[in-house]
């Protein structure tokens, strides 16, 4: 007897609504639906009872005549007894009882078939061909895909790789990344961060996963296509990209862009995606020299930057003075020292400094 209790009708409401995510979400839901999975085995049972009823109800309600919601939610203050024990039925005679089971057993089949389907499905979610990668403070790291592509890896970052038979994947969790790519027409290579996908079409770009949670994209060469969810399309040069269409993967309900070689496009979170002209000297410094260029930048930008390098961090205090001052430079990316040496000059600066940090308050 199967008896479902207050807390598992919960659960299986909860698996119903990771399903429709599953449906209609991309790689991000997916990661966060097996973080969901891995935290109890009740929540694979619940999802698992959540495919098998689904599937049952298709064989038995084709006219679609029971509202389920209604169901779920008159359950949740008692217990229900959806699949109720019933006592064996001796041999019978009766031909409408022998009638009955055979109408029975499809359901009773592919209910057993999708449980199995879905078993499979779940251990490669939990099991993918991802492989993960993350690098400490002022530590860099070069992947070499077996395709051919290279992925350099920044300071302080993290992605995940997965590589099938007719997707390249990749996830920026944070940090930021080089990419130098291996186009191949049956295989796209795409790189989800934060609400955005990017699309390789035969080039090499580096992505900048900010620390407020704005994205950078620049394109060294070739072209690449960006789909996001997370900003506006108003503002953009040349405007949104007369195709509409996406792919798996991709955003739902969002404009491509394409942005060629020299450009750079930043974005943030509700507000217009934002085409510059690109430094291909400043984009390529942190990975080929471990220089950091500076144009106009505030003095919390900057320690934030060195800080990605170093363990000797530079705070700034809080103090408005401080949000005035711009920096337009170049410096070693684990020199900050030099940086704060210049500062020092400054009279209406003062820096403190021991072996932890080097302090900048307004004087």
């Amino acid at each position: 007897m199967s008896i479902y209790t207050p807390d598992a009708v919960t659960l299986i409401e909860e698996a119903q609504r990771w399903h429709q995510a599953l449906q209609q979400g991309g790689a991000s839901e997916r990661a966060a639906f097996v973080a969901w999975i891995r935290r109890s085995p009740q929540h694979l049972q619940a999802y698992l009872q959540h495919l098998a009823l689904a599937a049952e109800i298709d064989g038995l309600d084709g006219d679609r005549e029971l509202d389920l919601e209604a169901l779920l939610e008159r359950s949740s203050s008692k217990v229900v007894h959806l699949t109720p024990e019933k006592p064996a039925l001796a041999p019978s005679p009766d031909p409408s009882v022998r009638a009955r089971r055979p109408w029975r057993c499809p359901a009773a089949v592919a209910a057993t078939g999708v449980l199995a389907a879905c078993c499979l499905w779940i251990y490669y979610l939990a099991n993918p061909e991802w492989s993960d990668y993350k690098t400490g403070t002022g530590e860099q790291r070069r992947i070499a895909l077996r395709d051919g592509s290279i992925i350099e890896l920044n300071t302080q970052s993290h992605i995940r790789i997965s590589s099938r038979a007719h997707l390249r994947e990749v996830e920026l969790l944070s940090g930021e990344a080089l990419f130098n790519i291996h186009h191949d027409e049956t295989r796209p290579f795409r790189v989800h961060a934060a609400d955005n996908v990017i699309e390789d079409l035969g080039t090499e770009f580096s992505i900048y996963v900010r620390p407020d949670a704005s994205t950078t994209v620049s394109v060294l060469e070739g072209r690449i296509q960006i789909f996001s969810k997370g900003a506006t399309q108003t503002g953009l040069l040349g405007g949104p990209s007369a195709s509409t269409n996406t792919q798996p993967g991709q955003p739902s309900g969002s404009y491509p862009t394409q942005v060629s070689a020299g450009e750079e496009v930043r974005i943030a979170h509700g507000a217009p995606i934002k085409r510059v002209s690109l430094n291909v000297t400043e984009a390529t410094a942190p990975w080929r020299g471990h220089r950091l260029w500076f144009d106009n930048a505030t003095l919390a930008e900057v320690a934030a930057e060195f800080n990605r390098y170093n363990a000797r961090k530079i705070q700034v205090a809080s103090d408005p003075a401080l949000l005035k001052k711009r920096y337009t430079a170049t410096f070693d990316a684990y020199d900050p020292e030099s940086f704060v040496a210049a500062l020092r000059d400054d009279p209406a600066l003062v820096v403190e400094s021991n072996d932890e940090r080097m302090l900048i308050q307004a004087r």
